[in-house]
């Protein structure tokens, strides 16, 4: 049988970094004389990328005149504190250290630009065997480009892959790409979003059910 191995999404799936995307937005809006808002506020926005937050960072929209100058305010300073505040889901490192000691290969498949990306993993030491960025590839997810690539990185055939992400696209590009997928429930969902709509093989309510899944899948027990 063909060894199989797993691929993960980044934010609100492997690691939990609303903690730093708090600081940072915060950060804005104290200096702007905003209102602080809460974790549960800016969790929902992490999906929704630079553009989202940095609305909330400075209470305006997208099409005001300075946005780009304000998004890039934004950025560079997140880069300079990424991974101070977040940290791995619990129970992940046990996971990642059971992969690695089976000579399972393992990867990151994110839309986060490279850029942020590489500075986060190592300052949380992670060293996946592959990893793709949403700058890496001219089609981001839901298409299966990035997935594609990882397993044309790793070795691995996509047919025995698995893929966990904690937003419907990374579903929908993992179903695409002909990988086993987990739709994870911790992630940053916004409330009225329904898991279970999104078509993937499992759910994994927590991160402890997300690497008991995960076992079984790279074992072959499913």
């Amino acid at each position: 049988m063909t060894e199989r191995g797993f691929l993960f999404d980044l934010d609100g799936t492997l690691v939990d970094t609303a903690v730093d995307f708090v600081a940072v937005i915060n950060h804005f809006r104290t200096a702007h004389k905003l209102s602080r808002l809460t974790t549960a506020e800016i969790s929902p926005l992490v999906n929704g990328g630079g553009a989202i937050m940095t609305e909330a960072s400075f209470g305006i929209s997208q099409d005001h005149p300075g946005f780009a100058e304000l998004q890039n305010q934004f950025l560079n300073y997140y880069e300079k504190v990424i991974g101070l505040h977040c940290h791995l889901y619990s129970g992940m490192d046990n996971l990642l250290a059971i992969l690695e000691a089976n000579h399972t290969p393992w990867g990151i498949v994110t839309n986060k630009h490279r850029r942020f990306a590489t500075v986060l993993l190592e300052r949380l030491g992670l060293r996946p065997n592959c990893l793709v960025c949403g700058d890496d590839i001219a089609n981001g997810k839901p298409a299966p480009d990035a997935l594609l690539l990882a397993a044309k990185k790793i070795g691995t055939p996509a047919s025995a892959l698995g893929y966990c992400g904690d937003h419907e696209r990374d579903i929908a590009a993992g179903i695409a790409a002909g990988m086993h997928t987990i739709s994870v429930a911790y992630g940053y969902l916004a409330p009225h979003i329904d898991v279970t709509t999104w078509g993937a093989h499992e759910i994994a309510d927590s991160p402890q059910e997300l690497a008991e899944q995960i076992i079984s899948f790279v074992q072959g027990t499913h």
